[in-house]
């Protein structure tokens, strides 16, 4: 009898220590995950605050590969894209919504600029009245003027995840 107790007891111990040992190796793998993904995001964000400063350059000087630039912006979130279901694994939830934030305002303003000019340059293709020119024009300036917001909400986050921006970066 003594030595069945003993043995429930021995299985009880090396139970709880497997349950802790595996407690402690999940911990550690979310941990090296969130830093992995915390350093992948802010390489994201350092070159999409670069790309913000050319685009906005680009535009300035009527330098027609902005579009080229603002179609780099685009891709430049592929650790997003790849990873959105890993984003629960930031501590804060105030972490968590900045980052989805900041990706889905960024997208959508990519995407209303690229319609935005496919609009304005329909307009000049085709015959249509200057109100309509000048309509697209201003809504594609106005658009371009968020850029800057953008950039600086990159910034933002950069800063709400604890990484330091480069110095080329930091001030436009």
């Amino acid at each position: 009898m003594e030595a069945a107790i003993v043995a429930v007891i021995g299985g009880v111990i090396v139970a709880g220590a497997g349950l802790v040992l595996d407690t402690q190796r999940q911990k550690a793998r979310i941990k090296e995950v969130r830093s992995s993904l915390t350093a992948d995001i802010g390489f994201d964000l350092k070159r999409s605050l670069s790309l913000y400063d050319k685009l906005l350059k680009e535009w300035q000087l009527s330098d027609p590969d902005w579009l080229v630039t603002l179609q780099q912006l685009q891709a430049s979130n592929p650790t997003y894209c790849t990873n959105q279901e890993w984003m629960g694994l930031f501590d804060q939830l105030s972490s968590k919504i900045q980052v989805c934030d900041y990706y889905a305002s960024s997208s959508e303003l990519f995407d209303r600029i690229e319609q935005l000019y496919m609009k304005l340059h329909s307009a000049i293709e085709g015959d249509v009245d200057q109100a309509i020119f000048e309509s697209a024009k201003t809504a594609l300036n106005d658009a371009i003027a968020q850029i800057g917001e953008c950039r600086e909400q990159a910034l933002e986050l950069l800063q709400a995840l604890g990484i330091e921006a480069d110095e080329t970066t930091q001030a436009a």
